[in-house]
């Protein structure tokens, strides 16, 4: 599993699967409530959930939405091209980007596309976040795009000079982009000023996490970084044996995912292991935290529930 769960109602949880297939679960108990499985490709989209519907988009280049609440089919949109981002839904559309760089706005109510350009070469997973009535995304050949949501026209561009594979957060009215150079930056979203910019060991192709007053991120060399948000000055590092990926607040501390099929708890504060979280295979699918525990699938096609301490 490549997706973040999302959940939904009062205790459903939505999974997107490799195997084609959206799950709705029981996240209490982990009860299989429903199946749909009308996907011809693997998903890399994690759900988003508006109101009583689901959106994501597929390997097969189509963007479906269903109804969460007995996993009806509503709409289906073909772009064209496999869609590895998690859809914003906003301003009654969804806005995805595709592996051939466009980004595309679909009618929420109806599946129609509104507005489709091309921004890039790839837009991969990248999921676009919403600024100043944009939608704001990183692609391929290395540059941050924002679009109006009203007709898709190109607000502005900003050069992060490396290719951006995920992300950016954006907190306090500043990006975080990590490029797959191993540079990362904090720009000011309003001016698009850079702040500042550091080089880690290791690039990442997933977006950094903004926690209170640092940035978390993971790289390919498994280094886990905490970076004060203001100045980029490393608080800590941790070393895990394989690829680290994303990371996700989990009370006191952070979870981080890496491809050598562990999840890491370590502490928020100073980066120490608290416990370790074993699969099967590589876990590179987006942590979700929620009422006390963390929901996470890995590539052994299982999804794992882990209760924790809040403080």
């Amino acid at each position: 599993m490549f997706c973040r769960p999302a959940p939904c109602g009062g205790n459903q949880l939505l999974v997107a699967s490799c195997d084609c297939s959206l799950y709705c679960l029981d996240r209490n108990d982990g009860r299989l409530l429903w199946k749909y499985p009308e996907a011809k490709g693997a998903y890399h989209s994690s759900p988003a959930v508006s109101g009583t519907r689901v959106v994501l988009g597929n390997d097969d280049g189509k963007l479906r939405c269903v109804a969460w609440r007995r996993g009806e089919h509503v709409w289906t949109a073909d772009l064209g091209a496999p869609i590895w981002t998690k859809p914003l839904l906003a301003s009654g559309m969804a806005v995805v980007g595709t592996i051939d760089g466009r980004m595309a706005a679909v009618s929420l109510e109806t599946g129609s596309v509104a507005w489709d350009r091309k921004v890039g070469r790839e837009v991969y997973l990248s999921d676009p976040v919403l600024h100043g009535g944009c939608a704001v995304a990183g692609t391929v050949d290395g540059r941050l795009v924002a679009l109006r949501m009203s007709d898709g026209r190109r607000a502005w561009s900003f050069d992060a000079g490396g290719a951006i594979r995920g992300g950016p957060a954006l907190a306090g009215g500043v990006f975080y982009l990590h490029s797959t150079s191993g540079l990362i930056l904090a720009v000011e979203a309003a001016s698009r000023r850079i702040l500042w910019s550091r080089s880690l060991r290791g690039g990442s192709i997933y977006a950094p996490e903004a926690l209170d007053d640092r940035v978390i991120t993971g790289t390919g060399s498994g280094l886990v970084y905490a970076l004060d948000r203001r100045t980029g000055e490393t608080l800590w590092k941790f070393k895990s044996p394989g690829r680290s990926g994303i990371c996700s607040r989990m009370g006191g501390s952070v979870a981080a995912a890496s491809w050598n099929g562990n999840v890491y708890a370590l502490g928020a504060g100073d980066g120490r292991l608290e416990w370790t979280l074993k699969t099967l295979k590589d876990v590179r699918g987006f942590p979700l935290v929620l009422d006390g525990r963390l929901y996470v699938g890995s590539l052994d096609f299982h999804l794992y529930a882990v209760e924790f301490s809040r403080t």
